[in-house]
């Protein structure tokens, strides 16, 4: 069976080869995968208690499309002024819950704000809110253009994030100029406009990005001019500081962090493979006045003994939220204050 499974193999792929018109400039791309091609990936919400005592999870995407990679908007009712179809759910009872959030349907990547009844005094009331069918959902980014050939251009989307009427997110929708270099790139679009600024310099990759509390800043994960040296488990990204508003100043703030995550407008946590072997979570001190930011110190957070990354700090409670891979228990979310 498996010889078999192998022949059929290379008669698709020499069948592929020849099929191929390369007067249009195009090529073929062989590729395998691991895992299902099906598969359901939604976003759940629980309260978190000092007890952290087992809670009610709370499904609030769709179960049907690739749902990721999602966040609660901190001003839901100055969202509803940007889009004209929220006045029927502005007149329910409830009061509202905004989640930004990554979602794979109709076949492309694009980023959706759910408008939904929620109440944060009440959990039963809460449950009943969100189970209600009265939500609105609206596509933040407009469909992909058309190719020549009339195909949507295909690109993926991630990280989105809010500052004031703008959606900061990646995208992957304009082509490297360089072999083997990432496609991806932090854009800022306008949403009352839909107008689109790339806030990555050409020929640059960016990654994670977070803007600062009082929007001013945008932390990325990238690994600037050098680009991508073929590193796997531990890529070689620093943490770069820039303008929200037009990508200038950008400053390279911290080398060999990524994941950055904002706790005020003067601190960064992030996470690295510290010299033991132990990826940690780690803070540094910056100043962002004068002509352009500037590290003043980098204290470590998380002690050797376990794995910590991908951190994620409130500016508004003094708590890190963090994964943690350790014995015990094996793989979990922490709270540290």
């Amino acid at each position: 069976m498996r010889k078999s499974s192998s022949i059929l193999f290379l008669f698709f792929v020499f069948s592929s080869l020849l099929s191929v018109d390369r007067t249009d400039g195009t090529g073929t791309i062989l590729f395998t995968t691991l895992g299902r091609s099906l598969y359901g990936f939604d976003i759940f919400a629980t309260f978190i208690s000092s007890s952290f005592s087992p809670q009610v999870e709370l499904q609030l995407t769709d179960g049907i499309s690739v749902n990721y990679n999602g966040f609660f908007a901190s001003s839901p009712f100055s969202l509803l002024s940007l889009f004209p179809h929220s006045a029927s759910i502005s007149r329910h009872r409830y009061p509202f819950d905004a989640l930004v959030y990554v979602t794979e349907r109709s076949g492309y990547s694009t980023i959706y704000l759910d408008l939904f009844p929620s109440s944060s005094n009440n959990s039963s009331h809460r449950r009943e809110a969100l189970e209600l069918p009265t939500r609105l959902q609206y596509p933040l980014l407009p469909p992909p253009s058309p190719d020549s050939h009339g195909r949507p251009t295909i690109s993926m989307k991630d990280r989105p994030t809010l500052s004031g009427d703008r959606l900061i997110y990646v995208s992957t929708h304009e082509p490297s100029l360089c072999p083997r270099q990432s496609w991806a790139a932090v854009y800022s679009t306008h949403l009352p406009t839909g107008a689109t600024t790339r806030l990555t310099p050409t020929g640059v990759a960016d990654f994670s990005p977070v803007v600062s509390p009082s929007g001013r800043w945008i932390a990325v994960a990238s690994s600037g001019q050098r680009g991508w040296s073929g590193e796997v488990q531990d890529l070689n990204t620093s943490i770069y500081l820039f303008k929200s508003s037009d990508g200038s100043l950008r400053t390279s703030i911290v080398e060999h962090g990524g994941w950055p995550s904002w706790a005020d407008e003067s601190n960064i946590f992030f996470h690295r493979q510290s010299s033991e072997g132990w990826w940690s979570v780690y803070k540094a001190s910056i100043s962002t006045e004068g002509d352009a930011p500037y590290l003043i110190s980098i204290d470590r957070i998380t002690p050797p003994g376990f794995h910590a990354f991908t951190p994620a700090a409130s500016s508004t409670a003094r708590d890190l939220l963090l994964w943690r891979r350790g014995d015990p228990p094996p793989n979990s979310a922490t709270s540290k204050s």
